[in-house]
């Protein structure tokens, strides 16, 4: 498919995917190695400590995008669940 100007379109989900894989991490770097010694001595027991957080929390992130890739955001169902109680309104 193509746009007005005549280039082929990218699929927003391909953007969405490479800012998730490339820009997210090189932002990660980026605040560890340039942004926090600022604050804390680089490979300080404080610099540490924080970067531990930092990462654990990073690694939390794209372990759950790996989930959902690999299970699916329904689970494994198609179907979403009912969630509305009996006797609701």
């Amino acid at each position: 498919m193509q746009n007005w100007c005549g280039f082929h379109a990218v699929p927003d989900y391909y953007i969405a995917t490479a800012i998730f894989l490339v820009a997210l991490p090189v932002g990660f770097l980026i605040n560890i190695f340039f942004v926090m010694p600022l604050w804390y001595p680089a490979f300080g027991e404080a610099w540490v400590i924080r970067v531990t957080g930092f990462l654990f929390l990073a690694f939390n992130v794209y372990m759950n995008w790996y989930k959902m890739l690999k299970v699916g955001p329904s689970g494994l169902s198609p179907e979403l669940p009912n969630v509305v109680k009996a006797g609701f309104r």
